[in-house]
């Protein structure tokens, strides 16, 4: 609220010159309709809302259809909370059979009952349905109200409650027809199946009153949910929508024939309301290790250990051979153990976060059975100082697995360094600027060097050449460059008996290599 409405509201909550004025004492109330969308074009509503609150000397009622919502939190804590619930259908006709008696009409139950549901329990539409068949007529048959619901109101129903009505009890009253439960399937097409899916072992059958027939009606909605899947997935993959009818009665509806009845709990404390699909999670978990297990395969694939299979054979063969590997030395060897873990870390292009993963996916939280347990998390099987020092190991080292895909160009930087270094220095006389920049390219300089020797490339004598004019680099000391690089290289020798081989860059003849000349 702001400006001139605010000023009379507060005027008038404060104020009781008006019912004064007027000769009679009559109490004043200020009503708040839809203060939950008060904040939608209305910065500041609520805010001065609380401020009337306060200084008001009538009440003020607050009407609102989500109090939990954000933008009410700091009205609740000023107001006096009470809930109103929906009335039901009895409650609804009582009260229409009491105007229909003041006005004349003339209306059985079962008709008033059809009328309110076809008005989703709408009070001023049954109200406006009645004054209008009153202007024609003085009483109403089953066949016009059902007339009247068929142009009744459109409402917007949760895939929570759909699912409900779909496996409620419906005892001997007349089941929905099919194209009515479809319309409750539709109303969220994705989520409705997977509620139905996670709910419907709950449900005692109203058809199946022994044991072994209620297995017998799990088994028939399995299998139909089963092929609702099935034809779900051709739906979504192949873009087969006429199927979507097919999958929601095979999904849903076939299911909810065989399972309709009363909830129930099998656990202590369980809440007996429709369970959210936990689905949504187990999707979400196997996405994760599905990337995780790609990273690893190819991280692997591409190692010295050059451990290329298929990602099956890679889950069931290789990582439990693996998770031994890396846990055993830690587990017998303590400390002591720790190089050779690296080592193996090292060889197989195993980082940090794939040494966990190998643990996880190696092991089943849900089991404590002897052939699962886990030495690494196993309370007493490593020390923790050990576990510590293993960390401290491996950020110290700063281990980092190296691979063909992960090479640094070590000669090039280095070649490229000195000579900036070089042109640096020459300019040394240009004043401030220069010389700050001269520094720069020095330090690249030093570095390029630094990186060059720790490769094992020999640096030129005082000068450095120009990509153009540099020595042409022999096979042999190409290959000695590309070991000391982390890239395993063999030369092989040419009919002619002249030294040449393959490298990872293409063919080398000549002396010359096919990816370019000398780094």
């Amino acid at each position: 609220m702001g400006g001139k409405l605010a000023n009379i509201v507060r005027e008038m909550v404060t104020s009781n010159a008006l019912a004064a004025a007027s000769g009679a004492k009559r109490q004043q109330v200020l009503i708040m309709d839809e203060c939950d969308g008060m904040s939608a074009g209305d910065r500041g509503g609520v805010a001065d809302l609380i401020n009337t609150i306060k200084l008001s000397k009538i009440p003020i009622i607050c009407i609102c259809n989500d109090k939990y919502s954000q933008k009410l939190r700091s009205l609740r804590n000023h107001c006096m909370e009470l809930d109103y619930r929906k009335p039901t259908a009895d409650q609804i006709g009582k009260r229409m059979q009491w105007v229909c008696q003041q006005e004349g009409l003339s209306v059985n139950d079962a008709t008033m009952r059809t009328l309110i549901e076809g008005a989703q329990g709408d009070l001023r539409l049954v109200l406006g349905q009645l004054q209008m068949t009153r202007l024609r007529s003085a009483s109403l048959d089953f066949t016009a109200a059902k007339a009247l619901g068929a142009h009744g109101k459109d409402a917007d129903m949760s895939p929570f409650s759909a699912a409900s009505k779909l496996l409620e009890p419906r005892g001997a009253s007349r089941s929905p027809s099919v194209s009515d439960q479809l319309e409750l399937v539709f109303a969220d097409a994705d989520l409705v199946p997977l509620l139905v899916q996670e709910n419907y072992v709950n449900h005692r059958p109203d058809i199946a009153s022994q044991p072994d027939l209620r297995l017998r009606a799990l088994a028939k909605a399995a299998d139909a949910i089963s092929v609702g899947d099935v034809v779900n997935q051709s739906v979504r993959r192949y873009g087969n929508w006429g199927l979507m009818p097919f999958g929601g009665l095979m999904g849903c509806v076939v299911p909810a024939a065989y399972m309709h009845g009363p909830r129930e709990t099998f656990e202590l404390y369980e809440m007996n309301f429709t369970r959210f699909s936990a689905w949504f999670g187990v999707n979400s978990h196997t996405s994760k290790q599905r990337r995780l297990l790609a990273e690893l395969s190819c991280c692997m694939a591409a190692s010295e250990a050059a451990a290329s299979t298929s990602r099956a054979a890679m889950r069931l063969d290789y990582l439990p051979a693996l998770d031994k590997m890396l846990v055993q030395p830690l587990v017998t060897e303590g400390e002591e153990g720790i190089p050779k873990v690296l080592l193996e870390m090292q060889a197989y292009c195993i980082n940090k976060d794939q040494f966990d993963y190998i643990r996880d996916v190696t092991h089943y939280s849900k089991t404590k059975a002897p052939w699962n347990v886990d030495p690494y998390e196993e309370k007493g099987a490593i020390d923790s100082k050990v576990k510590s020092a293993f960390t401290r190991t491996f950020n110290k080292q700063g281990l980092k697995p190296r691979t063909n895909t992960m090479v640094e160009e070590v000669s090039t930087r280095g070649a490229r360094g000195k000579s900036k270094a070089k042109g640096g220095r020459g300019r040394g006389s240009g004043g401030e600027g220069d010389e700050l920049a001269g520094e720069g390219v020095a330090a690249d300089a030093e570095g390029g060097a630094a990186l060059a020797e720790e490769a094992n490339v020999p640096e030129a004598n005082g000068e450095v050449k120009s990509e153009d004019e540099e020595e042409e680099q022999t096979p042999e000391q190409l290959a000695a460059q590309m070991r000391g690089e982390g890239i395993s290289i063999q030369l092989k020798p040419e009919p002619g008996g002249k030294s040449g081989g393959r490298s990872a860059g293409g063919k080398s003849a000549g002396g010359k290599s096919a990816g370019g000349r000398g780094a």
